[in-house]
């Protein structure tokens, strides 16, 4: 086959009128109720607007919710060594990773860390927190740090990098 017949039958693929082209496809999708009458920005928009986007479920809902870190479980790795220590008239718990490395926690980030079991999101253990201490605590810092370290299950992943 020559270069010229090779672009004719790619230029044929791609026209519009050719049924099984890229470009009637696309028409297709154009044209389509739900995007509105040939206009796809208009239909996008209109989608937008009347939340149909938002009630499609499917990959970008689940990029969302596993990019959300107040819905990240933490689950702490077992066998952690533990040593308390006072210094003034604060108690701090030293933790050591099996990776070998070492992190202060109060009082309250302790308790916190007792609870990272794997079954409750860092937005729920947010709550738990305010409720008990009645006060705000960085739980996502604490689960950062944590997580950096070594201390958690999984490992960090550089998603936005």
């Amino acid at each position: 086959m020559s270069i010229i017949a090779a672009e004719q039958r790619i230029e044929q693929v791609f026209e519009r009128h050719m049924p099984a082209g890229l470009w009637h496809t696309l028409a297709q999708a154009v044209d389509a109720p739900t995007l509105g009458s040939g206009d796809i920005w208009r239909g996008l928009e209109r989608r937008l607007l009347t939340g149909q986007a938002a009630a499609a479920t499917g990959m970008w809902a689940a990029l969302a919710q596993r990019l959300d870190p107040a819905q990240y479980c933490p689950h702490a790795v077992p066998d952690v060594a533990e040593e308390v220590l006072v210094e003034g008239d604060q108690q701090l718990t030293v933790i050591r990773s099996p990776r070998g490395n070492y992190l202060r926690l109060t009082e309250l980030q302790r308790e916190l860390w007792h609870q990272m079991d794997g079954t409750r999101t860092v937005a729920q253990l947010a709550t738990q927190a305010f409720l008990k201490f009645k006060q705000l605590l960085p739980v996502g810092d604490l689960v950062t740090a944590l997580r950096v370290e070594g201390f958690l299950n999984d490992q960090p992943v550089g998603v936005y990098q």
